[in-house]
């Protein structure tokens, strides 16, 4: 699993992956033991609206949560940051 890393918004390191939810297989466990990707849990909390259809995204060294892609209401896409 290669991707090319994103910048944390927030302490400027490369270190933002996305978040998996789910019950999941060995290789996703391979995959966050390798630091690819953060295991999200195997329930679901209610994502906020403004973020529906936009990949979570996590900072591994500050835990940032980010929100990247086209969003369901209308956003040409790109970076949000979680008001949180």
């Amino acid at each position: 699993m290669t991707q090319d890393r994103q910048t944390c918004p927030t302490c400027q390191t490369d270190t933002v992956v996305p978040v998996v939810y789910g019950f999941p297989i060995d290789d996703t466990f391979e995959a966050a033991g390798r630091g690819e990707v953060v295991l999200g849990g195997c329930v679901i909390d209610d994502v906020p609206w403004e973020h529906r259809g936009q990949q979570e995204m996590r900072c591994t060294s500050c835990g940032k949560t980010t929100w990247v892609g086209r969003a369901r209401h209308g956003s040409r896409g790109g970076t949000t940051e979680d008001p949180a």
